[in-house]
Formats: structure tokens, C-alpha cells, sequence
């Protein structure tokens, strides 16, 4: 089914220039990934996953739907994950972040189809239309080791129930959640990558921070390492700094940095002063 969105002049298709200056998984990790939850489905009698992707918890509220799609916007999304057929994404409620076409065409090359976002009902729709209706469908939104309750929304529940009254919903984050956490080659080079980004970061600290620089003075120059060296605006980054020694009727929170947005502060570094 094409969508009217991506209805382009003839001859002409998204830029895949981007892609030479994004990270990318290979279309081979790709296949690996579909394969094994595939396998998944079929031994759970799963005909399809909805992977629904919000912005809880850093943005790791979409990372099933990313596994499987490298698609991961800040504005969340959906997905279809099918037993025999290519994904469908939903990518944000907004028309103009589909014209002329939808950007995540040109950033990633693992799906094609990605539509404007019309909810859980325009979902239900392409089920319907597929001859789902009756389907076992497996719910994936986010849940890790860290946050185990899946972060389903309640409106979303009674949207799925009602348009698909004859449908039988499972929770399956555990179809992706198992597949995660077994690392490819492939993974494991990027992993590589970004702890090597991390480490740049810790040594941007060590050369930056002095007494009189601030906080944020700070954050942002450690930011800007993660940036400039491959890594994405998706900050999850914590910095704390105070004095070790202090009055005892005082309390620093310095095991733990401060998460956002009550960091940075516009604090001085001062002689002294431990920053995590």
C-alpha cells in the first residue's frame, strides 16, 4: 500500500547522501534481527508485533522499535512487525515532517514504508485490511531490566480493545527484550565505537574542568565531544559537582549526577571540588 505522502515527481526517490555520515547497521544485521524474532513469534503463535515507541525513560522508549527498524524519533512512533511481510511504520502525527518526504528515508535503508502517525485507529485499520482482525498480535512497548513494566498507555489499551474486539493482545517485549541483550559482531563493533566516544568525553573533563569554568560551561563541552566524534543529540548525561569537604549541615548529592533538567547549573568549579 503507498502512501499519498510519498507520491514523489517521477524519476525521483529520497537522498541516501545522509547515510555516509549516520551510523549504520548493515542490511545483514538487519536480516539477523528480523530472522531471530521471527523465530520468536512463530514459537509463541504471534502473527504480528505492534511495536509502540514513546519517549519515556531517555528516549529508550523506542528501542524495540528501533532494533527492529533503526528508525528512533524523539516523537514516537508505531510499527507492524510481520511474520511474512516487510514493516510498517508510523512515524509522528505531523504532515509536515513528511513532506516532501519522510527524513528517516534518507537516514536509514531497513524500511520503506513509514506513514504519517493516525494512532491506534489508523493501525487497527491496516490489521483489518490485512485480515489481522482475529490475529494474535504481540504488544512490545518499552520495559528493560531497569523499568519492567511495560510502558503501555491506557488510552491505548481501550483504543486497541475496541477497534480490534476480536483480536488476542499478549504482551511480548520479551520477544525483543531476549534478542537484545545477546550481542552480534556487528553490535559489539559499535558498542566499541561509542565506548571509545565516552572515553574521548571523560578526557574533554579531565582537560576542561578547572576552578571558575561552570557547570554548564562544562556540559556543553562535553556534548559537543559526544557530537562531534559520531555520537547522537540524545544526551544522557549526568554531572554533579560540590565540595568534598563541607559543613556537615549541608548535603551534596555527588554519588549520582544530577539528571535533567536540573543539570547544569551555572555553579563555578571550585578548588577542591569532586565532579562526577
Amino acid at each position: 500500500m503507498t502512501n499519498p505522502l510519498h507520491q514523489l515527481p517521477e524519476g525521483s526517490a529520497p537522498t541516501k547522501e545522509l547515510m555516509k555520515y549516520l551510523p549504520q547497521f548493515s542490511l545483514a544485521e538487519r536480516d539477523r534481527r528480523w530472522a531471530a524474532a521471527r523465530r520468536r513469534m512463530a514459537t509463541a503463535g504471534i502473527d504480528v508485533l505492534l511495536l509502540i515507541g514513546n519517549d519515556f525513560f531517555w528516549d529508550m522508549g523506542m528501542v524495540n522499535l528501533r532494533y527492529l527498524t533503526q528508525i528512533g524519533s524523539k516523537l514516537g512512533g508505531y510499527a507492524l512487525f510481520f511474520l511474512d511481510d516487510d514493516p510498517v511504520v508510523w512515524n509522528s502525527n505531523l504532515p509536515h515532517m513528511h513532506r516532501p518526504t519522510n527524513i528517516h528515508l534518507s537516514t536509514q535503508e531497513w524500511v520503506r514504508d513509514i506513514r504519517l502517525s493516525e494512532g491506534i485507529p489508523g493501525i487497527a485499520a491496516e490489521l483489518r485490511a490485512r485480515g489481522y482482525d482475529k490475529a494474535r498480535i504481540g504488544l512490545a512497548a518499552f520495559s528493560s531490566t531497569i523499568v519492567t513494566i511495560p510502558s503501555l498507555l491506557h488510552g491505548e489499551m481501550v483504543a486497541l480493545e475496541r477497534e480490534l474486539p476480536n483480536a488476542t493482545l499478549v504482551q511480548a517485549g520479551w520477544v525483543l527484550e531476549e534478542l537484545r541483550m545477546v550481542k552480534s559482531e556487528e553490535e559489539i563493533t559499535m558498542l566499541t565505537k561509542a565506548s571509545e566516544i565516552a572515553r574521548r568525553t571523560v578526557d574533554t573533563m579531565i582537560k576542561v574542568a578547572r576552578p571558575g569554568i561552570t557547570e554548564a560551561e562544562l556540559y556543553a563541552e562535553l556534548v559537543k565531544t559526544q557530537i562531534v566524534n559520531g555520537a547522537e543529540p540524545v544526551i544522557f548525561h549526568l554531572l554533579a559537582s560540590g565540595p568534598v569537604e563541607h559543613s556537615r549541615s549541608e548535603i551534596w548529592h555527588l554519588v549520582h549526577g544530577a539528571e535533567q533538567p536540573a543539570v547544569p547549573t551555572r555553579r563555578p568549579l571550585q578548588t577542591g571540588d569532586l565532579v562526577i
